[in-house]
């Protein structure tokens, strides 16, 4: 599954996934061959192997994967660098996907940058 990194400024949001400035989301082939048009997007074609989700993980102060939606809405409170949040959320991205535990991410984030 194709790799897209944004590369550009302010909040973006296509084909069901939302893009901050450095996120980076796996997607199909169709959506990266969209966004291979863009300027603001790097596509990186290699399949990201699980070791890489692993070493994420490991430079996190928790892995999302094994908390529940209420461990991660209660522990992102103490966590006050957008990066590591955005981070968490990436890595939540990858594993589960769960919108509980997203909203809960950007709820934080969102707290930290107003």
């Amino acid at each position: 599954m194709p790799e897209v990194t944004y590369t550009g400024g302010g909040h973006y949001r296509v084909g069901g996934h939302g893009f901050d400035p450095g996120t980076t989301h796996d997607v199909d082939d169709e959506l990266a061959s969209y966004l291979e048009d863009h300027d603001d997007f790097t596509i990186d074609d290699e399949a990201v192997g699980d070791n890489v989700v692993d070493e994420e993980a490991e430079a996190l102060p928790f892995n999302p994967e094994n908390k529940t939606n209420a461990e991660i809405e209660d522990r992102v409170q103490d966590i006050d660098g957008a990066e590591t949040l955005r981070a968490l959320r990436n890595l939540e991205e990858d594993q589960k996907d769960r919108d509980g535990s997203k909203s809960a991410i950007t709820g934080r984030l969102d707290e930290l940058e107003d």
